[in-house]
């Protein structure tokens, strides 16, 4: 009888194992507590995507148009096309905006005739969530009253001889894990901006009416057909040309999928071939490019060899002063590729840091036009909505500085690496000339 009251004390006193006891039984709560945590942040993410998406239409749609100096701006189905289709490409293949959603733009007119009676002139549509207008569809405000367009109270309207690009996005929530507080599965944002320039309002042309493009009619449900917005393009060409100026000849030919040049000097040192008739003869060649896309490219490549044979005439020949000449031009050309490839470096380092710099000036303008609408929206003063908008324009032009500065930093890295490629190159051409020479002492 005592035995199984002294293990049960025995038990309750033992301690192994007890972090590994709590651990597990806090496993499952920290695990879900993590999890959570990376759902929402994904969540916060993709709503500010789209609401980004949704500005991001509307100010391209009140851009769209020909140009004409004589007649008001014309618009065509082909670029409402584009538009559509630059509205995938900026969502890129995570969102895969038109399979999990529809993107919805309207013209907010006045309508004719009336000083500021307003209605929707026409509505195109893309993507394939089943999902209508909230507020209103194409023709809405010609026979009944239309407020304008945007949630009660805070409906934008258009004026007169102009028009109003409102767009509405609505997209099905893709969750990386689950929904663990059974938020809505459909995020929505609206954005509208007003047309840029004068525009012809009378339709929507099409370029060539005897083979119209494709109409985005509300009525159909469809994506682009793509992922991504954009395919494949394949394409081949070759040109080449020969220019001799100064004693130089320099010939380029590129084809499909990159370039090749070679620049031969006969005088200046950078070249030098020296034969003679049934005699010793000692080559060195030396090729030095340089280009600049954002950046600085250097591309050096030095090559020598040496052979001899018995001599049948001509002038006496040194073959020790003809291998030392290689060498010592082998050895310029290394000297030259390290400069090169110094200055490839230099032009990297300051591309970074110029684009580090633009891409901060664009954190920054991001912030301020965000502060300048959430500030609008307080205050309801079109002044203020009219600054919040000139706010925006210079965020999407510091954001486009940004993209150009990392495109450039990019070009100037793969620069650097190419010159590094051609100074190991010409220090292998300097090593195997001095070989050369010592093979001959």
């Amino acid at each position: 009888m005592m035995r199984p009251l002294v293990n049960a004390r025995r038990f309750l006193r033992d301690s192994t194992a007890l972090a590994a006891t709590e651990f597990a039984m806090l496993l499952p709560v920290m695990l879900g507590l993590g999890l959570t945590g990376v759902e929402l942040a994904n969540r916060v993410i993709v709503t500010m995507q789209i609401s980004q998406l949704a500005a991001h239409v509307a100010d391209n749609a009140s851009r769209i148009g020909d140009q004409s100096m004589l007649e008001d701006r014309r618009i065509y189905e082909a670029d409402i096309q584009d538009l559509l289709l630059g509205a995938e490409v900026h969502g890129g293949d995570y969102l895969d905006l038109y399979t999990h959603g529809r993107v919805i733009v309207s013209s907010l007119e006045v309508v004719p005739g009336t000083d500021d009676d307003q209605y929707i002139h026409w509505q195109r549509c893309m993507g394939e969530k089943r999902y209508e207008s909230t507020y209103g569809k194409a023709g809405d405000g010609l026979n009944s009253d239309l407020p304008g367009m945007g949630p009660p109270g805070e409906e934008v309207i258009a004026f007169d001889d102009n028009a109003v690009m409102f767009v509405e996005v609505a997209y099905d929530y893709q969750p990386l894990i689950g929904d663990p507080f059974g938020m809505a599965t459909t995020i929505t944002a609206t954005s509208s901006f007003t047309v840029r320039e004068d525009r012809d309002l009378t339709r929507i042309y099409q370029l060539d009416p005897s083979n119209p493009d494709e109409v985005a009619d509300c009525g159909t449900y469809t994506g682009t057909g793509n992922s991504g917005g954009t395919g494949n393009t394949s394409s081949s060409s070759t040109t080449s040309s020969s220019t001799t100026s100064g004693g130089t000849t320099t010939t380029t030919t590129s084809g499909a999928g990159g370039s090749s040049s070679s620049t031969t000097t006969s005088t200046g040192g950078t070249s030098s071939t020296t034969s003679t008739s049934g005699g010793t003869s000692s080559t060195t060649t030396t090729s030095t490019s340089t280009s600049s896309s954002g950046g600085t490219s250097s591309t050096t490549s030095s090559s020598s060899s040496s052979s001899s044979s018995s001599s049948s005439g001509g002038l006496p020949y040194d073959p020790i002063a003809a291998a030392q000449a290689a060498v010592d031009a082998a050895e310029a050309a290394k000297d030259a590729a390290k400069d090169a490839r110094d200055d490839a470096k230099d032009a990297r380092d300051d591309a970074k840091d110029d684009w580090e710099d633009a891409k901060d000036d664009a954190e920054d303008a991001w912030d301020d036009a965000y502060d300048a609408y959430r500030d609008a929206f307080r205050s309801g003063r079109p002044s203020d909505f009219q600054r919040a908008a000139e706010l925006w324009q210079e965020a999407i032009d510091a954001q486009d500085a940004a993209d150009a500065a990392q495109a450039a930093y990019a070009a100037a890295d793969q620069a650097y690496e190419d010159a590094k490629d051609a100074y190991e190159d010409a220090k292998d051409a300097y090593d195997d000339a001095k070989d050369a020479l010592k093979a001959l002492t």
